[in-house]
């Protein structure tokens, strides 16, 4: 008879409770009835050991990321205000975690190079975090583009341009989704992992009361939809990986700096003030709160 073994044990490297559970192997002969039987229990007992583990992320033994013993390498996307100001804070608070900025253009050797327009540097990627001896544990994609030399949001429907609409959904929507695409190979079932992309508020369908920008706003929702689509997945085969969409609010760098005009200075907030507004919504979620998409107060926004 299959006897299942349960034990609980405390990793000392992640901080947190981890079920392991040990099933004897069936008799090599048995009848095929009584195989199907044997294989159902190891599948019941696995999922019921995966339930267990996401029930006590949910219950504040996750996330570990709020312990100073958090390890790895954390990986921020992104050379703008946003994205040097959050590798700053990130790596202030967790003097263990291995902090690393990737950006288009990197302005030292311990940047990483990083075009989410181009399928060889995504390849390069992979190929680095496969060879790295750090576990990564954190992907914050810290990108957008508003507009452009090219590109200009859209006041009226004659403004809209094909070109413009191909260059905001291929920074705004589908470059987080391809650098998920890129990291996945190295993620594992049994290590928590947090997947970030900034969003924003006016990718909400259900919250657009003004029209205009066109392809801001259309890039961002779709990003919203695959993003969320991604947290599905995973949450099937990766079930201690959590993505999380984010809303920084306006930021003073160079995107939101044509509009600031129409900002109230106490709703402007500095790049250092946002990214510990984002790291403050990120350190609290867990896989049970994979693929919400949240503004920087904690609030949820409606798709």
């Amino acid at each position: 008879m299959t006897v299942p073994l349960i034990s609980f044990k405390e990793s000392a490297e992640q901080g947190v409770g981890v079920l392991v559970g040990r099933v004897s192997a069936p008799e090599m002969r048995e009848p095929d009835d009584q195989c199907r039987q044997a294989r159902t229990r190891r599948q019941s007992q696995q999922q019921w050991f995966t339930k267990m583990h996401i029930r006590m992320s949910g219950a504040g033994i996750m996330p570990e990321m709020s312990r100073n013993g958090w390890q790895g390498r954390a990986l921020v996307v992104g050379g703008g205000g946003i994205g040097r100001a959050l590798r700053m804070e990130l790596a202030q608070r967790h003097p263990s975690l291995h902090v690393t900025l990737a950006t288009r253009n990197p302005l030292s050797e311990q940047e990483w190079k990083l075009d989410l327009e181009s399928p060889a540097s995504f390849a390069e990627l992979t190929e680095r975090l496969t060879a790295d001896q750090q576990p990564l544990r954190m992907v914050f994609n810290a990108t957008g583009r508003l507009h452009s030399a090219s590109l200009q949001p859209e006041k009226r429907l004659q403004h809209v341009e094909q070109s413009g609409l191909i260059e905001s959904f291929a920074i705004n929507a589908a470059g987080p989704l391809l650098l998920a695409k890129s990291v996945e190979s190295v993620l594992t079932r049994d290590r928590p992992f947090h997947f970030a992309s900034l969003s924003a508020r006016v990718g909400s369908i259900a919250d657009n009361r003004s029209g205009g920008w066109y392809a801001y706003r259309a890039a961002k929702a779709a990003q919203n939809m695959m993003l969320h689509s991604l947290s599905l997945e995973w949450g099937r085969r990766l079930p201690l990986a959590t993505v999380t969409l984010l809303h920084p609010g306006t930021t003073d760098t160079a995107l939101s700096k044509p509009f600031q005009s129409f900002v109230p200075p106490e709703k402007l907030f500095s790049p250092e003030r946002a990214a510990g507004h984002l790291l403050d919504v990120l350190l609290e979620q867990t896989p049970s709160d994979s693929g919400k998409f949240l503004a920087w107060d904690g609030q949820e926004i409606p798709w």
